[in-house]
């Protein structure tokens, strides 16, 4: 048995264990990341603002806080 067969008997396996306690699946779905949204928004904790952010074009990303120094 390979690798990714065990992740998918135990997957399934989970899946129909704890089926009734919790939804299982990926969380980059449009669906999921609505219905995230939706519920930040009810109980109003977070708002939408602008963040400003420094781009690398060399490795095409963002760069974190923590590389940025204050000249």
């Amino acid at each position: 048995m390979y690798f990714f067969d065990i992740i998918k008997k135990n997957r399934q396996i989970y899946m129909n264990v704890y089926s009734m306690f919790d939804y299982f699946e990926h969380n980059n779905y449009e669906e999921h990341r609505n219905l995230v949204q939706e519920f930040f928004l009810i109980i109003n904790y977070f708002k939408q603002i602008k963040v400003y952010r420094f781009y690398c074009e060399t490795f095409e990303q963002f760069l974190a806080n923590r590389y940025m120094v204050r000249l």
